[in-house]
């Protein structure tokens, strides 16, 4: 689990929680372990809420499957760059 804060545009201070969880399903490819990516945005009055829109996003652990999804580094790169609103986006680039 990872804790990131960042900035808003009217100066606010948003604090986001990105985890990795095991699924209980192998890999249908090659049976090695995967994840699914949980993003979370802290607010005062509720906790965290989970944000919905990164769900689809998965990884499978095993390095030569080419169902590997995104990355622990790929994932949070495009969390940042959709939150900060970027244009364009290098997945590969850390």
């Amino acid at each position: 689990t990872k804790t990131i804060i960042m900035a808003g545009r009217d100066g606010t201070e948003y604090t986001y929680r990105l985890s990795l969880i095991s699924e209980d399903e192998p890999c249908k490819k090659c049976g090695g372990i995967t994840f699914r990516y949980l993003a979370e945005i802290w607010d005062e009055q509720k906790g965290w809420i989970q944000l919905p829109e990164y769900d689809g996003n998965y990884y499978c652990s095993n390095d030569v499957c080419d169902e590997d999804g995104l990355k622990p580094h790929e994932f949070e790169k495009l969390f940042l760059s959709i939150q900060q609103n970027a244009k364009n986006i290098d997945l590969e680039q850390e």
